[in-house]
């Protein structure tokens, strides 16, 4: 029978990899068996030594995913996949000119793609179909 690591142990592990939401690692910890008792105490050892912050997660992670041209619609879906709470999410969000960034996009992206591919890339980016249309008519101009 293989032995279980420290949850402790197991939370550095997650967190060594990269920073981690608390729900990601709360999550983990259920799936690999650990009891509410032993999740309550990473979470406090974890808080005590400020290695968790999900408000520090959530602007690290926009930040992150803004440099790869991501849009809001596609962040915000990332973060609620990852369990952040939608109000942190959204006060966050607000903080970034996404307007800005999608004018990046449209500028790297145009020039490897055409119309119906660009339209489609910009989508999966996570940008409003409202702002696509406009900028692929200013494109076609």
């Amino acid at each position: 029978m293989k032995r279980r690591s420290d949850p402790l142990d197991y939370a550095y592990r997650l967190l060594s990899v990269r920073d981690r939401a608390w729900s990601e690692i709360e999550k983990r910890m259920r799936i690999k068996g650990y009891s509410v008792k032993e999740i309550e105490s990473v979470k406090d050892r974890l808080l005590e030594l400020k290695f968790i912050n999900d408000d520090e997660f959530v602007v690290s992670y926009i930040e992150n995913k803004r440099k790869k041209l991501w849009g809001p619609i596609r962040v915000r879906m990332e973060l609620q996949r990852l369990g952040l709470q939608r109000i942190l999410i959204e006060r966050h969000l607000e903080d970034v000119d996404w307007e800005t960034v999608f004018d990046e996009a449209v500028k790297t992206f145009q020039s490897r793609f055409k119309n119906r591919r660009l339209i489609s890339k910009l989508q999966r980016q996570g940008f409003p179909l409202g702002w696509i249309w406009e900028a692929v008519k200013q494109i076609d101009n």
